[in-house]
C-alpha cells in the first residue's frame, strides 16, 4: 500500500517533468526575445523622470482649487450678491419715498399758489411708484 502511494507520486512527478520538458523554451526560442543591447534603446526610469520634470504633479496641483471648492465659492458669492441686491433695493425704495414726500409737498405749494387745481394734483398723486388714494 505504501509502495502504491510512492509509485503514484513518482508517476505524477514523471508526468510533470515531461510536461515541462515538452513545453519549455529552447535556446532557439530564446533568440527571439530582446537582448540587453535591444533594451538599451528603451527609456529608463531616470529618462522618464527627467522628461516629466516640467509637468505638474499631483502634489503641485493640490494648491489649486477643485471643482467642489469652486462650487462652494460660487454659492458664497451668489449669496453675498443676493444680500447686496436686497440692501440696494431697500435703500432705493427709501430714497424714492423721501423724494415722493418732497414731490407731494411741492405739488401742494404749487396748488396753493394756483398753478393748478385739485383735479390736476389728484392726477399726479395717483401715479406710480407710490400712488396715493385721494378721497
Amino acid at each position: 500500500m505504501m509502495e502504491d502511494k510512492v509509485l503514484g507520486i513518482l508517476d505524477d512527478i514523471y508526468v510533470a517533468i515531461n510536461v515541462i520538458k515538452d513545453n519549455a523554451a529552447t535556446k532557439e526560442d530564446l533568440k527571439a526575445f530582446a537582448t540587453k543591447e535591444d533594451l538599451k534603446a528603451f527609456a529608463t526610469k531616470e529618462d522618464l523622470t527627467e522628461a516629466l520634470k516640467p509637468y505638474a504633479t499631483k502634489e503641485d496641483l493640490k494648491a489649486y482649487a477643485t471643482k467642489v471648492d469652486l462650487k462652494t465659492m460660487e454659492l458664497s458669492i451668489c449669496d453675498k450678491i443676493s444680500v447686496k441686491i436686497g440692501q440696494l433695493h431697500g435703500t432705493t425704495v427709501e430714497l424714492m419715498k423721501k423724494e415722493d414726500t418732497k414731490t407731494l409737498e411741492i405739488l401742494e405749494i404749487m396748488r396753493e399758489k394756483k398753478f393748478f387745481d385739485d383735479k390736476d394734483k389728484k392726477r399726479i398723486v395717483i401715479m406710480e411708484p407710490f400712488a396715493q388714494m385721494m378721497l
